[in-house]
């Protein structure tokens, strides 16, 4: 019987009620005995129109032998039985519930992605369920939920774009500094001789560097304030670019893929000697980086248009770090 992890949320009506409700309908499932709930986490929208209320988000663990494409279609009708409408994403709902996990099942196919893929950088999502499932593991991070959710709350505010179009990895980075007003973890380097390589940086390096220290997690600081991120264009991973065991990494990564066929950018005019084998083993070296599990928080983000492409990174940012 596979043990089971939901996320619920609910930001219209009745929010509690509509939320206790739901418990009921799961626990009356065929074949399926309702194990433990979260508490309720009060948590601001993230994405989506603007002027929404804030969320009810909980978690639920149940025990079940519906198979996994059975179960998740049992959940959506009961959304759909509490008014939920899918028509714009992350619009206001009344009733949303997402299977995160279904046992140790890893399952790809159009209708059902498990385990769920935004789950990984969502502290709406982990928090609650680190309260009943901490020790579960997020197969394809590598991580349990309670590591993920510490990584994210006590790691320094650091964000890798990678790409298998290094020249789209920068693009993203030069538009998040812009929009953030936030710094670019390369430029560290030009004007601080003792930093030689980003990719070697330490976390004794980074506390002794103010700009970077002011992007440490909040609670470090007397004051809690928003903390914008230091975002880069590369994907520091200790075992591909041999940087030390104590290496600085990140936080997050967001692994940026165009829609087949969709050119976001212009090809550069001209184009260093080497930038064609170099490219070549960047696309090599990121889509390897992708599959390697380990990888702890990561958003996936497939765009069809540039603007598509920062929506859905200024997304993922603000639910990682939702003050």
């Amino acid at each position: 019987m596979p043990r089971c992890l939901l996320a619920l949320g609910a930001n219209l009506g009745n929010r509690e009620k509509t939320l206790q409700n739901a418990l009921r309908e799961i626990s009356a499932l065929p074949q399926t005995r309702l194990l433990a709930r979260s508490t309720w986490h009060e948590t601001p929208a993230v994405g989506g129109p603007t002027g929404q209320h804030d969320f009810l988000n909980g978690a639920v663990l149940i025990d079940t032998d519906l198979e996994a494409e059975k179960l998740a279609n049992l959940l959506q009708a009961i959304e759909t039985k509490h008014g939920r409408k899918h028509k714009v994403r992350w619009a206001a709902r009344t009733l949303d519930i997402d299977l995160l996990l279904y046992g140790e099942a890893a399952i790809d196919t159009p209708e059902l992605v498990i385990p769920h893929p935004r789950m990984t950088f969502r502290q709406f999502v982990l928090a609650p369920a680190a309260e009943i499932a901490g020790n579960m593991l997020v197969a394809d991070a590598g991580w349990t939920i309670s590591a993920l959710l510490d990584h994210l709350r006590t790691s320094a505010r650091y964000v890798a774009i990678a790409s298998t179009d290094p020249q789209l990895a920068d693009w993203l980075v030069g538009q998040l500094c812009q929009q953030l007003k936030t710094p670019r973890l390369e430029n560290f380097f030009a004007i601080t001789p003792e930093i030689n390589d980003a990719r070697s940086l330490t976390a004794v390096e980074w506390e002794q560097h103010e700009e970077l220290r002011n992007r440490l997690p909040s609670h470090h600081k007397k004051e809690k304030q928003p903390v914008t991120p230091v975002v880069s264009g590369y994907w520091p991973q200790s075992e591909h670019l041999n940087s030390p065991v104590d290496a600085v990494h990140p936080a997050l990564v967001i692994a940026l893929t165009p829609t087949a066929g969709v050119l976001f950018l212009e090809p550069t005019k001209t184009q260093p000697l080497d930038s064609k084998s170099r490219i070549e083993k960047e696309k090599v070296d990121v889509e390897k980086l992708l599959r390697h599990v380990g990888h702890g928080p990561l958003a996936r983000i497939a765009a069809d248009t540039p603007e598509h492409a920062i929506a859905e990174t200024l997304a993922a940012i603000s639910a990682a770090w939702p003050d």
